[in-house]
């Protein structure tokens, strides 16, 4: 629908909406890296009794028609200021949409705990609600949590996802994040 509201393809207006006002430079579409150099983690997938590098490329990720659910490729840094934004937008402040607009993509809509892409959930560590959003290609995974009440946002990378049936890359995002969390607590608690 956006693509032919705007006349543009969904990947030059993310660039052109999201990533440029965010500062976002070292974001783009497709897998990161490349085949020729060892410039960016590779996504892995499981050979049953192990891990396979996927080398960037068509293989590498879902058909460009998807893209719009998971075909991007950050950097940490630039995950963060994403995630920032939102976090500003948990204040009530103005960002890459206005503070209106932030709170309808954060409020649940349906009574089930979901708003256009957030769960919402009570967490006691968040000291209230929680935004929290998860995503895969099928070689990686990232999980993502905001506690607004706290002004902390975390998000934990995999570059591997299923192996076996089980999905370990949301096994290991999920342990990872439980661990910044708690390391969050830990500093609150020392007043740091």
């Amino acid at each position: 629908m956006l693509e032919q509201a705007a006349g543009k393809p969904w990947e030059d207006l993310i660039q052109e909406k999201v990533f440029q006002p965010l500062g976002m430079l070292d974001t783009g579409m497709g897998p990161p890296g490349s085949p020729d150099a060892p410039d960016q983690p590779w996504g892995h997938f499981s050979l049953g009794s192990g891990w396979e590098p996927v080398e960037p490329g068509p293989n590498a990720d879902l058909p460009p028609a998807l893209n719009p659910s998971n075909g991007v490729h950050t950097t940490l840094i630039d995950y963060s200021r994403y995630l920032l934004d939102h976090l500003a937008g948990t204040r009530g402040e103005n960002g890459l949409v206005t503070a209106d607009t932030y709170l309808r993509l954060h409020t649940s809509r349906s009574g089930v705990g979901y708003a256009l892409g957030w769960a919402i959930q009570n967490r006691p560590w968040a000291l209230g609600f929680a935004l929290t959003h998860n995503g895969s290609n099928k070689l990686w995974w990232a999980t993502v949590w905001i506690a607004p009440e706290l002004d902390f946002a975390t998000v934990a990378l995999v570059n591997a996802a299923e192996a076996n049936g089980r999905n370990v890359g949301l096994e290991a995002a999920d342990y990872a994040a439980v661990v910044l969390i708690t390391r969050m607590q830990d500093l609150l608690a020392q007043g740091l």
